[in-house]
């Protein structure tokens, strides 16, 4: 099989991996609401920024694969040169998590995200380390893409 088709269909697998957790949390959130509507509205919007933002990513990613424009970041076994897709959607990922980083340390979204911890199973209670947490995140990232690109 290509791998550009199997990297295609890696990331539309990925999309409905990311829908199917939605439907899960947008159930959970519904239960943790109680019919509380402010609360389901901040669950909603928490929600649909996150299906929005990484199924973006991912459908980026899956049509540049499938339209082989994809190099160095693609899964291919070769070693394959950087293309300039690979350098335009490393921007447009830089720049969606560093947004979501700005968020979570300099707009509150600690502190939403610490509140509604009951509606993420396993999320931190408290603001320090939800922001510890996303710092080991981006951390992993980082480091993750540093080595695909070396």
């Amino acid at each position: 099989m290509n791998t550009n088709l199997q990297d295609s269909l890696f990331w539309l697998l990925c999309i409905g991996a990311l829908l199917g957790n939605a439907a899960i949390f947008r159930a959970r959130a519904s239960e943790y609401a109680a019919d509380d509507p402010t609360v389901l509205q901040e669950a909603n919007r928490i929600l649909r920024a996150f299906v929005l933002y990484v199924g973006g990513l991912f459908l980026l990613f899956a049509g540049g694969s499938a339209l082989g424009l994809t190099g160095r970041l693609g899964f291919a076994r070769e070693a394959r040169p950087v293309t300039t897709f690979d350098v335009v959607y490393l921007m447009v990922y830089v720049a969606v998590l560093g947004r979501a980083t700005w968020w979570v340390f300099s707009q509150g979204g600690a502190a939403v995200l610490a509140g509604h911890h009951r509606m993420f199973k396993y999320f931190p209670t408290s603001e320090v380390r939800v922001k510890l947490l996303w710092a080991l995140m981006m951390l992993a990232l980082g480091f993750a893409i540093f080595k695909r690109l070396s």
